[in-house]
């Protein structure tokens, strides 16, 4: 069955390499069916009409258009406990599509697929001695290799290729300003360079966006429709949904929640900075990839980070709070979930009461995206781009 996608906000090159004949275009209201149907649990007709502006006639004429497409598939009727006939359950074809995405990090190259349902099926991660771009494009091509094989499928059920990068956008450069253990990588045109590899079209963000938006998709998306993501690796940054929507800014450096922070007067929070802590109590840990795999959040060296970097989660959130009037701040990137569920209690809210009403505030979660989250979000960008909204 043929695919449609839409055309909007596509570069030439993914135009080229989304003419393949899989694929047609894709109105913005059957993404919306889509998205709908993505989030939810159990998901009915009816469901989809009551979260959609047009007629229930118009939904399920369009629902019958994917269903034809192989986007969709109907399950059994259900009850929803009213009067009339029971709805038909509709649910998004796992094996329609894969979509795959990458990650560029310091000290890792991490690789996620995702079939059409959103459902991670294959995952791998590496730690290399350096990320030198050779080094990681043939890892990144064995990685992808190994995930065709597993999954018994070819280069025509690949949508595309998303590639999230450590660094922030400069007006007027290619690529992602990247920090100093990824300089071979800085102002690379990066899907240029993966599409010259791969011969499919590609996606590229930098590793908070992504993440954010991989997070809007599968993860703490599906409850809150806005939400601040932080992003903490050997840096700290970050992602804003607002109405279920990245928000990408002026240049695409909305998120970069370290810039609000003083380096002279607050300790920026990092995991480099409890590698270095736990390193110094003896703990041997090579590097981030080590500590994650590792971690106990029962070392000492957690709780004195706590104690230096609360404040510095305090005022992040009481902005993000503030600013954005959000439902949730997400703790998130590759800080293992039992340091945010340990971080999440000293997080305090600057928000002085009026008429003993405080200023509502958001919820402090960690991530739901389970898994490599960076490269997850990655593979989200192509679905995010052609078929959900």
């Amino acid at each position: 069955m043929a695919k449609r996608l839409t055309t909007n906000n596509l570069t030439d090159q993914q135009r080229q390499y989304l003419r393949r004949p899989a694929f047609t275009v894709l109105g913005l209201t059957e993404r919306k069916i889509l998205g709908i149907i993505l989030r939810g649990d159990v998901v009915t007709q009816a469901a989809v009409t009551r979260g959609m502006d047009v007629s229930q006639q118009t939904v399920s004429r369009l629902t019958s258009a994917l269903v034809d497409m192989g986007l969709v598939e109907v399950a059994e009727k259900v009850s929803e406990g009213k009067r009339g006939k029971p709805s038909v359950v509709l649910n998004l074809s796992a094996s329609a599509m894969y979509s795959v995405g990458f990650t560029i990090m310091m000290d890792t190259v991490s690789f996620a697929a995702m079939d059409f349902s959103g459902s991670v099926v294959f995952e791998s991660q590496a730690s290399l001695p350096t990320m030198l771009p050779r080094m990681v494009l043939d890892t990144c091509h064995s990685m992808f290799s190994e995930f065709l094989r597993s999954a018994n499928t070819n280069h025509e059920q690949i949508l595309g290729i998303g590639v999230a990068v450590t660094g922030y956008f400069v007006r007027g450069q290619p690529g992602f300003n990247t920090p100093p253990g990824l300089a071979e990588w800085a102002f690379v045109d990066i899907e240029e360079t993966f599409n010259q590899e791969f011969d499919l079209p590609v996606w590229a963000e930098n590793d908070g966006n992504a993440a954010a938006i991989g997070e809007s998709m599968i993860g703490v998306g599906r409850w809150a429709n806005s939400f601040a993501y932080i992003y903490l690796s050997s840096g700290l940054g970050g992602g804003v949904v607002i109405d279920g929507e990245l928000v990408r800014g002026d240049i695409g450096n909305a998120g970069e929640f370290s810039g609000i922070l003083p380096y002279s007067v607050h300790t920026h929070p990092t995991l480099e900075l409890l590698r270095q802590i736990s390193c110094r109590d003896g703990i041997e840990l090579e590097n981030i990839h080590e500590l994650i795999e590792k971690f106990d959040p029962d070392w000492p060296s957690v709780d004195e980070w706590i104690h230096k970097t609360q404040t510095a989660f305090s005022i992040i959130a009481s902005a993000a709070s503030a600013v954005l009037d959000c439902t949730a701040v997400v703790l998130g990137g590759r800080m293992p979930r039992t340091l945010a569920e340990k971080l999440i209690p000293h997080i305090e809210f600057f928000s002085a009461p009026r008429r003993s009403f405080p200023r509502p505030t958001p919820r402090v979660v960690p991530a739901e995206a389970k898994g490599e989250v960076t490269a997850i979000g990655a593979a989200t960008l192509p679905l995010r781009a052609m078929y959900f909204s």
